[in-house]
């Protein structure tokens, strides 16, 4: 879209910057506009513990709506939230990476990238070659 829009501005205005930069605040005058008319998220509120201010942006999303029960809604929201928090601790950990499987996955793909960039700046096809024929050899043990 706007390459086609600056297709046309360089055909009919070749010289006139300013047109396209006039259109290019658009968007932000928009994203200003819809930060102050936009209510925050009940669940941005219930995450952080606030009920009545969570209730109140309901109210303001969802008041036109007849028999709407907030406080229903409210309790499967915080009962969510409990739930993903307790799934949470068990999260996986960053040197989860660099354990089992995953740690084989880790060194070839790591030596796979810099094997490709030691190859392309020096201009040689040579480490390409390499690192393709040792990915493919990767890809045979890491999905067996």
């Amino acid at each position: 879209m706007v390459s086609l829009m600056m297709q046309q501005l360089n055909e009919k205005h070749p010289n006139d910057y300013l047109i396209a930069m006039r259109v290019l605040w658009a968007p932000i005058g928009a994203m200003i506009l819809f930060w102050v008319i936009v209510p925050e998220s009940p669940w941005y509120h219930a995450r952080r513990g606030n009920k009545e201010a969570a209730l109140k942006s309901m109210k303001r999303l969802y008041g036109n709506i007849a028999e709407y029960d907030f406080e229903e809604e409210f309790g499967i929201i915080t009962h969510t939230i409990e739930h993903e928090n307790s799934m949470l601790d068990n999260k996986p950990q960053y040197r989860d990476l660099f354990k089992g499987v995953n740690k084989v996955r880790s060194v070839y793909s790591t030596e796979y990238k810099l094997t490709m960039s030691a190859s392309n700046v020096h201009g040689n096809d040579s480490g390409s070659d390499y690192a393709i024929l040792r990915s493919r050899y990767c890809s045979d043990i890491c999905y067996l």
